[in-house]
């Protein structure tokens, strides 16, 4: 287990420094912003740590973003995700309840939102697109019923959306 938060942290980091560094301005602005993003990287270095069943997932999320940004640098075509996509994606994904099983995580092209998906099966899919807002457009097939919509993510109560967690729930078949 210390190795995996080992990774994990060195993943979280690493996407955190590589946002901090994305500007090629040059201006005293730019530089002082990396700046800070890096000495909050140092800052944070053995201070956090996912304890909760998401680590993988937070993982799978970070290595998307390191290889995103990696892409960038060599000239590639990878949509861009800001540093709010990432962030709010990161904070839902921390905030599910633990009997919802990890989703598959993408970044969504042309947008640079991130996806989140469940596979439960022949036609029981759900999906939900994360971006720079506190919006979360949400959709799903259930057998022959579908459904989709745009939820507000409330900090306030420390979980996302009733209206997603309902759905996703409802096509994986758990109780409510």
């Amino acid at each position: 287990m210390p190795e995996d938060v080992r990774t994990i942290l060195t993943f979280s980091h690493v996407a955190l420094r590589a946002f901090g560094k994305m500007s090629a301005a040059l201006s005293a602005e730019a530089e002082n912003v990396s700046a800070r993003v890096e000495a909050v990287c140092i800052s944070l270095e053995g201070i956090t740590a996912y304890t909760n069943s998401r680590a993988a997932v937070i993982a799978d999320l970070d290595t998307q973003i390191v290889e995103m940004l990696s892409a960038e640098e060599d000239g590639g075509d990878m949509p861009i995700v800001s540093f709010n996509s990432y962030w709010n994606a990161k904070e839902f994904l921390v905030l599910l309840p633990a009997n919802i099983p990890d989703p598959e995580v993408a970044i969504e092209p042309g947008d640079g939102a991130i996806s989140l998906e469940w596979h439960f099966g022949y036609r029981r899919v759900f999906a939900v697109s994360v971006g720079q807002g506190r919006r979360i457009a949400f959709a799903g097939i259930n057998g022959t019923d579908r459904v989709h919509g745009v939820a507000e993510f409330d900090e306030k109560q420390g979980v996302p959306p009733r209206k997603v967690l309902e759905e996703v729930g409802s096509i994986a078949r758990w109780p409510r």
